[in-house]
C-alpha cells in the first residue's frame, strides 16, 4: 500500500498484526477497517492450541492473494 514497504523476503510466512502492519504500510486502525469491510479477515487463522492466548496470525501468502484481489 505504500512505496517504502520491505521486500517481501524480509517479512515472515506468519505475522502478527504489528508485523502485517509493517507489511501493509498502515496503522492498525485500518488494518482493523481492512479485516472487518475489505474482506483482510480471509487471510488470518487463530492457532488452537497458543496457551489460552487470542493471538490472531495472518498468513503472507493469503495477505497476497487478497491484495491483488481488492486491487492493492
Amino acid at each position: 500500500m505504500t512505496e517504502q514497504r520491505l521486500a517481501d523476503n524480509q517479512f515472515p510466512r506468519l505475522m502478527n498484526k504489528r508485523v502485517l502492519c509493517d507489511y501493509l504500510g498502515v496503522s492498525a486502525p485500518i488494518v482493523d477497517n481492512l479485516i472487518k469491510f475489505d474482506g483482510l479477515n480471509a487471510a488470518a487463522f487463530t492457532p488452537s492450541r497458543n496457551g489460552g492466548k487470542t493471538n490472531t496470525l495472518f498468513i503472507k501468502e493469503r495477505v497476497l492473494e487478497w491484495e491483488l484481489k481488492v486491487g492493492l
